[in-house]
């Protein structure tokens, strides 16, 4: 029973920073500088705390803040 229990924990940690080293890369489609690029990741960035609040501490990952990237003209891709 306690070789399952360990095996378990294992599994679950393993799942968990898994999630964690997920990062997104994001592309200009629209030649965008990185000046607008800084704009348009503020302005992203509002729209995800004002819908997840301010007390999110990663809001580049929300749906929220990636879909408004992408009516910007960005394209996101997941890494892994």
């Amino acid at each position: 029973m306690r070789t399952i229990a360990s095996t378990l924990m294992v599994l679950s940690a393993g799942v968990v920073l898994a999630g964690c080293a997920m990062q997104t890369e994001i592309i200009p489609t629209r030649g965008q500088s990185e000046a607008q690029f800084n704009k348009d990741k503020e302005a992203c960035l509002q729209v995800a705390r004002s819908y997840y609040g301010a007390s999110n501490n990663d809001l580049t990952t929300s749906d929220t803040y990636l879909a408004c990237l992408s009516s910007k003209g960005y394209e996101t891709k997941s890494k892994f």
